[in-house]
């Protein structure tokens, strides 16, 4: 589903965020030249997350942030989660390890 051989980094304004299982999920609107762009950014479910760091009150609807992702295979506006820079400047995994390679976030 995931391209983890590629990377996008993306800043946007989460709309909304999902806490569940089996993943964890929020959206993002993006600024593109052509108009804003709405992304559904996947992750691990909550406790892969617990585990990698995460508190449910950590994303928040309205804040920005910075995240890499893998994009979807098929070339939707989406992907899953590698890494996400929060406003507090912490930076929180997608709950797998990195594929080698990848850029990490700074």
């Amino acid at each position: 589903m995931f391209d983890r051989q590629h990377e996008v980094v993306l800043n946007g304004t989460v709309t909304s965020f999902n806490w569940g299982n089996p993943h964890c999920s929020f959206d993002l609107i993006v600024l593109m030249p052509d108009g804003d762009r709405h992304y559904l950014i996947e992750t691990g479910g909550p406790n892969v997350l617990v585990r990698a760091g995460w508190k449910y009150s950590d994303v928040k609807v309205g804040e920005k942030l910075k995240v890499l992702l893998a994009p979807l295979r098929n070339g939707s506006s989406g992907g899953g989660l590698e890494q996400v820079m929060l406003q507090d400047g912490r930076i929180l995994t997608g709950g797998l390890p990195p594929e080698p390679g990848i850029k990490l976030l700074q």
